[in-house]
C-alpha cells in the first residue's frame, strides 16, 4: 500500500457506536470498505478498525483530494452509510484530515 506522490491525502474517521449496535455497525463497515475498495480507483487504502468503548476508526488514503471528494459523493457509498452506518451512531462522526509528509 505504498504510494509516493506528495498529492496523497489521508483521513481518519472516528465513529462512536451506540451500545448494542456494534454488530450492525461492523457488518456495515465491512460492506462499506469492500465497496470503496472495489468502486473507487482513487483509493489507496480504506479499512475499518475496532477500538475500545464502542469507538471505531476508518483509516483512509487517497491519491489526491479530488479522489477523496469523489468518495464523499459516491452514490453507492452514501447509500450504505445512510442505511447501515448512520443509524448505529451515538454521535456524528469526526473526520480528521492528514497531509502526507514529503521532502
Amino acid at each position: 500500500f505504498s504510494y509516493s506522490d506528495c498529492k496523497e491525502v489521508g483521513f481518519v474517521a472516528i465513529f462512536d457506536v451506540e451500545p448494542g449496535e456494534e454488530e450492525k455497525f461492523e457488518k456495515g463497515a465491512l460492506k462499506l470498505a469492500a465497496n470503496v475498495n472495489a468502486l473507487e480507483p482513487g483509493t489507496i487504502f480504506y479499512a475499518p478498525y475496532r477500538g475500545e468503548g464502542g469507538k471505531y476508526y476508518f483509516m483512509e488514503r487517497y491519491i489526491d483530494l479530488a479522489a477523496r471528494k469523489e468518495h464523499a459523493q459516491h452514490p453507492s457509498i452514501l447509500k450504505i452509510f445512510e442505511s447501515i452506518i448512520s443509524p448505529t451512531l451515538a454521535t456524528a462522526p469526526i473526520v480528521v484530515s492528514l497531509d502526507r509528509l514529503c521532502d
